[in-house]
């Protein structure tokens, strides 16, 4: 009976152990001091509105204005210097509608836009500039090339240089270009001159498929009689070898008596 106790008192020790041991497994799940920086987290997102503040955006003055516009429009005309004429021309983008204040919260953002809007619209109107001006160019050198046209056809000028406007061809730039490198550039010109309807359907083409078709066209001419001179062939025949050789002197036939007449006859028909 005496063991009892002691056994009780190593049970209640077992016991005691049990809830040390216990109780270090329980420190783990005290680890809420490890999600508190992600309780702080609301306070980092704080930050990038804390540095995005419109009212500290110091407010620009109208010489500062002037400035940034007078900074862009020297940039834009010396990118358009810098680049001369285009080898090809590009697509524009339209240009978008003029800023208004109203659309923008703040003075500086609204500056911004406006100063943007005129750089673009600068750069449009100096590639418009530099498109007119190379189509000009491509003019001049087409009508040098077609000058002796009068000296072909009496109303070229009428027929050829009528403007469309007024019911003439219709030749764009990549026509203009093909028919420059053409050998019979006066007859291209004068035949859509005669045919405006095509004219417009070859401008409507791709420059690719226009200059395809100048060239078509090119040949076709070539060999018209109706607006070039024809050639003509001349054919030289083979002069026949005269037969040597001794020959017999054949009789006339109103000579022959009728005997050596049938004997003549089936001698050369083959019949003995």
């Amino acid at each position: 009976m005496v063991d009892e106790p002691t056994a009780a008192g190593e049970t209640g020790e077992t016991i005691e152990s049990q809830i040390a041991t216990e109780t270090p497994e329980e420190t783990p799940e005290e680890t809420p001091g490890e999600e508190t920086p992600t309780e702080e987290t609301p306070g980092e997102e704080k930050k990038p509105g804390e540095e995005k503040k419109p009212e500290e955006t110091p407010e620009p003055t109208i010489k500062d204005l002037a400035e940034r516009l007078d900074k862009s429009e020297k940039r834009v005309g010396y990118l358009t210097r810098k680049m001369g004429r285009p080898g090809v021309t590009e697509e524009r983008k339209p240009i978008a509608e003029k800023p208004t204040e109203e659309k923008f919260q703040t003075n500086a953002e609204f500056v911004e836009a406006l100063t943007d809007w005129k750089v673009d619209k600068r750069e449009s109107e100096n590639a418009e500039a530099r498109e007119t001006q190379e189509v000009k160019n491509k003019e001049d050198d087409f009508f040098s090339v077609i000058d002796a046209g009068p000296e072909k056809y009496s109303d070229f000028v009428e027929v050829a240089r009528k403007p469309a406007k007024d019911g003439g061809p219709i030749i764009n730039p990549a026509m203009l270009e093909a028919m420059t490198e053409a050998e019979n550039p006066v007859d291209i010109a004068y035949w859509l001159g005669q045919n405006v309807g095509e004219s417009r359907r070859i401008a409507n083409m791709t420059p690719l498929a226009a200059a395809r078709e100048i060239g078509r066209l090119e040949i076709k001419l070539a060999g018209n009689s109706t607006l070039l001179p024809q050639k003509t062939k001349t054919t030289t025949t083979t002069p026949i070898n005269p037969l040597t050789g001794k020959t017999v002197p054949q009789e006339k036939i109103e000579d022959m008596k009728m005997d050596d007449f049938v004997a003549s006859r089936n001698k050369r028909d083959g019949v003995e």
